[in-house]
């Protein structure tokens, strides 16, 4: 029979699991965007000076919905935003294979910033709401350390998905890791 300190042990590890995993598949939308840049631009037509606007719609949007979308994790819990971040993750990495021009490509990626944004003010809420003072230090670490390795792994499956299919069916089934993530965090 377990006791009640080990259910609350599965708890916090659960938290920092998933929180961990959304940093990590979070953080790969730039990669992708950035080692796809040149087919985009190819496929699309696109100067470097669209491309240019195009990566900095996404980070706009991101800093402007920031602060809103932290405080709505603190309002209303980390559990419905960080589902939401996911859920529009999903969504715009899936729709970013889908634009047909300069107009679509800048909305997505400019939409995507707006949804992505409050992820990591979430998941502070989600570490002050399961874990104690002590240990939420080395989460956050955890938490950074799995965001770069996000980045840094996206070159790899970029490359391997690469050898199987073009730069549009590669946003959509890179989507498909958080749609995993989603329904397992709903579980």
């Amino acid at each position: 029979m377990r006791s009640k300190g080990d259910a609350c042990d599965n708890s916090r590890a659960t938290v920092i699991f998933f929180s961990i995993a959304l940093a990590v598949f979070t953080s790969m939308d730039r990669s992708v965007l950035s080692l796809t840049r040149g087919r985009i631009a190819a496929d699309l037509q696109l100067s470097d000076v669209r491309m240019g606007l195009v990566f900095g719609a996404f980070t706009v949007a991101y800093a402007l919905c920031e602060i809103p979308s932290g405080f709505l994790g603190d309002r209303t819990g980390p559990q419905g935003v960080m589902t939401r971040i996911a859920l529009w993750w999903v969504a715009f990495m899936a729709a970013t294979g889908a634009v047909i021009g300069f107009a679509s490509l800048y909305l997505t990626q400019f939409l995507f910033g707006a949804g992505a944004s409050g992820c990591y003010p979430s998941i502070a809420r989600a570490f002050a709401n399961f874990l104690s003072p002590r240990e939420r230090a080395r989460a956050q670490g955890m938490i950074w350390l799995g965001a770069r390795w996000g980045g840094a792994s996206t070159p790899i499956i970029v490359a391997f998905l690469f050898r199987f299919m073009g730069w549009r069916s590669a946003f959509l089934a890179l989507s498909l890791i958080g749609l995993t993530w989603v329904i397992a965090f709903r579980r």
